[in-house]
Formats: C-alpha cells, sequence, structure tokens
C-alpha cells in the first residue's frame, strides 16, 4: 500500500517536473554561447525570455549589444534606454557605457530620423510600438527613438483608451515629429457619413440638368411665340411640351436632393443654411443660401 501511494507521489510530480523549463540564468548563458557564435538574433531571443522570467537591466543591456552586433541601431537605442531606467535600483554591466558611445556615434553616422511622438492628452500612460520593430519591443513618448527611411505604422496603447495607429513615412535624417490622439474608449468621433456630400453633389447635378432643359424650354417658347400661335405643331412644340415638365421636375428632385444633404451634413454653430424652390409660370426658381 505505502508503495502504491509513493508511485502517486511520483506520478503526480513528474509533470510538473516536465513543464519547468529553463531558468532565468541559464537561458541568459545560452544567449551568450549562441552571440559569441554570431547567432546573434537567437541571442536576443533568448535574453528576452531570460529577462520575461527575472526582469532586469543586464537582460536589457545584453539585448542592446546583441543589436549593436546586429547593427540595427534603433532597436539598439531602446533596448540600452531600457537598461539606464533601471540603473538607480541596480548596478549595470561595466561595458555599458561603451555600448552607449558606440550607439550614439552610430545613430549620427546612420541614414536614420530622430521622431518624437506626444500623446495628447499629456500624461496618458501610453506604450508605443513600431511596425518596423518586434511586437515585443515597446517604449513610451518619454523615449527617444530614430527611424529608418521607410514606411512605419506607430501602434499606442493605454488601459482605458482605444488603441491608435498612426503612419509615417521617413525619407531622410530630418527630425519627424508626431502628434497621436487617444481616445478613451466608447469615446471616439464617430467619421462624417458620406451621404449629405453625395446628395449635395447630386442635387447640383440635377439642378445643372433641369436648368439645361429649362434651356431647351425656353427655346421652344420663344419660338413658338415668334410663330403663328394658331398653328401649332414640329420640333419647337414638341421641345417646349417635353422639356416644360422635366425641367420641373429635375429642379424639384435637385432641391430636395440639395436642401436634404444641407440638413444632413454635420451641423456648426455659425451656419445656417436655408433654401426654397417656388414654381413660376413656365418654370420656377431654386435658391440655395447659407451663412458662415
Amino acid at each position: 500500500m505505502l508503495a502504491r501511494v509513493l508511485l502517486v507521489i511520483v506520478l503526480g510530480a513528474a509533470p510538473a517536473l516536465a513543464e519547468s523549463g529553463p531558468t532565468a540564468v541559464e537561458l541568459q548563458a545560452h544567449g551568450e554561447e549562441l552571440a559569441k557564435g554570431g547567432r546573434y538574433a537567437d541571442a536576443i531571443a533568448e535574453f528576452k525570455a531570460a529577462d520575461r522570467i527575472e526582469p532586469n537591466a543586464t537582460h536589457k543591456c545584453l539585448v542592446a549589444l546583441a543589436y549593436t552586433r546586429r547593427e540595427l541601431w534603433p532597436q539598439a537605442e531602446i533596448f540600452i534606454a531600457r537598461c539606464h531606467v533601471l540603473a538607480t535600483t541596480e548596478p549595470l554591466p561595466e561595458w555599458v557605457p561603451v555600448v552607449d558611445k558606440l550607439i550614439e556615434e552610430r545613430i549620427g553616422q546612420a541614414t536614420v530620423a530622430e521622431v518624437q511622438i506626444t500623446i495628447d492628452p499629456a500624461g496618458t500612460p501610453a506604450e508605443l510600438s513600431v511596425s518596423s520593430f518586434l511586437p515585443d519591443e515597446t517604449f513610451t513618448p518619454a523615449t527617444q527613438i530614430h527611424l529608418t527611411p521607410g514606411h512605419h505604422v506607430i501602434t499606442a496603447t493605454a488601459p482605458g483608451f482605444e488603441t491608435e495607429h498612426h503612419a509615417i513615412d521617413v525619407t531622410g535624417k530630418a527630425p519627424t515629429h508626431v502628434a497621436i490622439r487617444m481616445y478613451r474608449t466608447g469615446t471616439r468621433p464617430k467619421p462624417p457619413s458620406p451621404l449629405p456630400r453625395a446628395m449635395l453633389i447630386a442635387g447640383v447635378a440635377t439642378l445643372g440638368a433641369g436648368a439645361i432643359a429649362y434651356g431647351v424650354m425656353g427655346v421652344g417658347w420663344l419660338e413658338l411665340r415668334s410663330r403663328d400661335q394658331n398653328n401649332f405643331g414640329g420640333t419647337y412644340q414638341t421641345m417646349y411640351e417635353y422639356a416644360r415638365p422635366i425641367s420641373l421636375s429635375l429642379f424639384a428632385i435637385g432641391a430636395g436632393l440639395a436642401i436634404g444633404g444641407l440638413v444632413l451634413r454635420p451641423s456648426h454653430p455659425a451656419e445656417s443654411p436655408t433654401a426654397a424652390f417656388a414654381p413660376l409660370p413656365g418654370g420656377g426658381v431654386v435658391a440655395v443660401q447659407w451663412q458662415r
């Protein structure tokens, strides 16, 4: 019976032992071996894994050092900044000043642009990432960053706020400023509907067609008046009879679309649009007015 209990205990403990992985010290040592062999990308992954288990300045400094070996200076700059954040609470590796100087020199020589990022509202605890970096390589707005030429998307996240994306195109070494407006969850303004603008455009186009039809009607009317009114018929009578209802219909439809577009478009306190349509013998008048 005792042997059976011991067997159960051993078997129960086996999964836990199997699930336990390497320690932060082991991951760091493995990363250093990989770096010595020139496998810097794999070394970076090991240093990051060690830092997830035991966050400290040394791991971040090692990531920065590996990035200098890959000559990815923007990423090296971010991780050396993370490393220095912890300088007040734990000692830094003795080689950090050399890496600091190297990164500063190479950033100055490389074709990269300094990008300053500000967040509105000020003080929002935003965490930033860049599409050209790995997803776990985040930073704060206070961090100085440089980006290589190309298209980049900066993503800002913060607890209780909507996620914001801001695209920029870096073309050289000119400094760039990026301002990101963040909205609390559920408060982002909805984009304006394209319907009012489409209705206004359609209304103007329809009114233009009505004006053409009214002109055709006018030509028919003038020709009929200049001829024998007791002998109606022919092309001019056809022009008048068909163009008159068409022009009035187009005027009415165009006015309706224009008025609807003005009513539905986002209102501004300084504007008061008005519109009116008045039928007249043989035609009509459409008036649209707004004040700014």
